[in-house]
């Protein structure tokens, strides 16, 4: 990439500046004011929401992060069900729902009973999947077979093998899955982003 370009990163960039219109400073992305993980100052849809200081973007406004059919919308990070995630990022006000597999993109693994795991609603009719959950660089942090069989779900701990440590609680932020599973002989499958918050 253009090394003069302000929107990289590599390149000290504009740190004053918003390259992903998502409403967080390129510094404050790659320099969480607030503490918590650095975010990707190219990607509108990962940040830190308590780091939002300047006015999102229309093409933030007008994106759909959490993939629910509905905009992040110029109120983006209001929380109407008070879960802790910003509409935008919460899918259970808007679910996804494809041959009666709903999925729900936020994971809160705290212990308070709701969504305390990746809910994936009918998955049990399905016994033959394959649930796969990466982090933003790529990395395999979770893979099973038969998800949602036997208590086998993703809790935001890592069974991944190489890079992430086993059994590792895994960072606040945007993950990547992919599901996979059988309907009548037939191998679907659906991917999408997958927030966890603690």
């Amino acid at each position: 990439s253009d090394p003069n370009d302000p929107c990289n990163p590599n390149a000290g960039g504009n740190p004053d500046g918003d390259c992903d219109g998502d409403g967080v400073s390129n510094g404050d992305e790659l320099n969480p004011p607030n503490g918590g993980d650095p975010t990707d100052p190219t990607d509108p849809c990962d940040l830190n929401v308590e780091d939002i200081t300047l006015d999102p973007s229309q093409d933030w406004i007008d994106g759909d992060c959490d993939g629910d059919g509905i905009p992040n919308g110029p109120d983006g990070t209001d929380d109407e069900d008070g879960d802790g995630l910003p509409n935008f990022l919460d899918v259970n006000n808007s679910n996804t729902v494809e041959n009666d597999l709903e999925i729900f993109n936020a994971v809160t693994p705290n212990g308070d009973g709701d969504n305390d795991v990746f809910t994936i609603r009918n998955i049990e009719m399905f016994p033959d999947n394959q649930v796969r959950i990466y982090n933003r660089w790529g990395v395999l942090v979770y893979e099973t077979q038969g998800y949602g069989q036997n208590g086998n779900y993703f809790r935001g701990i890592s069974n991944g093998r190489v890079t992430i440590q086993k059994n590792k609680l895994l960072p606040v932020g945007t993950y990547y899955y992919v599901v996979d599973y059988v309907i009548n002989g037939v191998t679907k499958n659906k991917a999408g982003y997958l927030y966890i918050q603690r």
